[in-house]
């Protein structure tokens, strides 16, 4: 099973790999390409995640998520997902930080 899901992550990352190779040479913007998150930020209340592949951490204090190439924590108070769906997710509450990792 662990060899299956390692040739699924390396066949991804071949496919991340080409369309960012296409999408610098044809001069697009990273945030269109496959892989790559957007995050907009409502003020420190909200946070809107488009690309959400999954939830990786979850209460109160902190919210992790995956997205694309990158995982976003976002930390904070009363923090709660108030909607996630078709790789979209809407985290609300107290936002204090937000922090990247890959």
């Amino acid at each position: 099973m662990a060899r299956n899901t390692s040739k699924k992550n390396a066949k991804e990352k071949n496919i991340y790999s080409l369309a960012e190779r296409i999408g610098n040479g044809l001069e697009l913007p990273a945030e269109g390409l496959p892989g790559n998150a957007q995050i907009e930020l409502c003020g420190n209340k909200k946070a809107i995640v488009s690309g959400c592949r999954g939830v990786l951490e979850y209460d109160e204090k902190n919210v992790c998520v995956s997205a694309g190439k990158l995982s976003v924590r976002f930390s904070g108070a009363n923090l709660c997902i108030s909607f996630y769906r078709d790789g979209e997710a809407v985290i609300c509450g107290e936002i204090v930080s937000v922090g990247f990792s890959s």
